[in-house]
């Protein structure tokens, strides 16, 4: 149990971490196409300034996006251990794009403003699929690894 609470929460973090700075390089990535010019440091700076000022509200939505898509990649799995990783990396892929589609719909607020773009919405679809693939890596217990292997 506490393994899976300790690899759920790393998970979290893992696409947190990769959805908040894809997120800031792709505003970034705008502002020079309209012709700014941005040095390494500004990007960084912007990078950390993100993944900090971020955090108190994009990580909670994630925890939140792949609490809900859990109970459904485990009944999806049940029985076929082997279906397992590609379940939670493609759950977890889903659970942020629906995420980033319903809130503007509900509650008229798009917590990442990359994900109103196609591109920017599946790079935090993707930042949920390296998630799943943490907390599938990080969760599996010793009986799953002797069966999968």
């Amino acid at each position: 149990m506490i393994r899976s609470i300790g690899a759920f929460l790393v998970a979290v973090l893992v696409a947190y971490l990769i959805g908040a700075a894809l997120a800031t390089q792709h505003v970034l990535g705008a502002l020079t196409t309209m012709g700014m010019n941005i040095d390494f440091g500004v990007w960084a700076h912007a990078t950390l300034h993100d993944l900090i000022g971020m955090f108190g509200t994009y990580a909670p939505l994630i925890a939140i996006a792949f609490l809900v898509a859990l109970p459904v990649i485990l009944l999806i799995c049940r029985g076929r251990p082997g279906w397992r990783r590609i379940g939670y990396i493609t759950g977890f892929f889903t659970a942020i794009i629906v995420m980033h589609l319903l809130m503007p719909l509900v509650l008229n607020v798009t917590p990442v403003a990359a994900a109103r773009f196609f591109g920017g919405l599946i790079q935090q679809g993707l930042a949920g699929a390296v998630g799943g693939y943490v907390f599938f890596r990080l969760g599996r217990s010793l009986k799953l690894e002797t069966e999968v292997a």
